[in-house]
């Protein structure tokens, strides 16, 4: 798919964008194709943050990451690129819980 090659190329929030839309398809219709694409959005995340100091002052709380509608996270997350990087772990962290609801 695009997010592969995008994948590969270095460019996660491209990918991003690709996988994001894959589990929209996904979410409620195939539960095998919705696991996998949480189980890539949070492959994709943590690649993104490993890079990333545990300690940075843009990190956003569990609680308030959960509370941003998912339209603002991804349009926040495509046009900022330190708010992604600060906020990928706790965006790892959502779609492995729903990767693990979704088994």
């Amino acid at each position: 798919s695009l997010a592969d090659v995008y994948e590969m190329l270095g460019d996660f929030g491209v990918s991003l964008m690709h996988l994001k839309a894959y589990h929209k398809a996904a979410r409620g219709q195939n539960a095998a194709l919705e696991s996998d694409a949480c189980k890539r959005l949070m492959s994709a995340y943590v690649a993104l943050a490993k890079d990333t100091p545990l300690k940075n002052p843009a990190t956003l709380s569990p609680e308030l990451l959960a509370a941003i509608p998912e339209s603002e996270l991804n349009e926040r997350e495509q046009h900022d690129p330190a708010f992604l990087k600060a906020n990928a772990r706790g965006r790892a962290r959502y779609f492995h819980r729903l990767y693990q609801e979704s088994r």
